[in-house]
């Protein structure tokens, strides 16, 4: 029989690798947007500067060509909406850790133990829900699929 004690340490070790997990890959998804639009900022001045500066026509329509592909990447794969999403299911996760350390008696009951984790199943759930209808990419439409 596992006693309250191990089950509050493991629960205390699933909640700190997950609320990990999530701000890297939140990270991740920030970053890259970030990245796209930083060279989308670039490519736009280097297609002026390659059109105004040097007359080289083929170049600034290729450069040119690449920041309204950059956004159309960014939007469809929705890269603000999951690093947002990842942010959010960090800090809650953060804040079920933190109640089980700080707010729960020592040792804490076996009921107590349950209702965190109840707590943590509901969340992951709600969230589920979310990031199926705000961050998926959508191509169900595309192949005629309807929810």
């Amino acid at each position: 029989m596992i006693t309250a004690n191990r089950r509050t340490e493991e629960l205390d070790e699933e909640l700190t690798k997950a609320v990990s997990r999530h701000r890297v890959i939140g990270n991740f998804y920030r970053n890259s947007s970030l990245l796209l639009m930083v060279i989308a900022v670039f490519c736009s001045v280097g297609a002026t500067i390659a059109g105004i500066g040097y007359g080289n026509g083929h170049l600034a329509g290729s450069l040119s060509l690449v920041p309204p592909l950059l956004a159309f990447a960014a939007v469809n794969l929705k890269l603000d909406a999951r690093a947002k999403w990842y942010r959010r299911k960090e800090h809650s996760l953060a804040a079920l850790l933190r109640r089980l350390r700080f707010e729960m008696p020592d040792p804490a009951s076996p009921d107590q133990i349950a209702l965190i984790s109840r707590e943590r199943s509901v969340l992951e759930i709600d969230l589920l829900e979310e990031f199926e209808a705000k961050c998926t990419l959508g191509w169900g439409n595309i192949v005629g699929h309807r929810d």
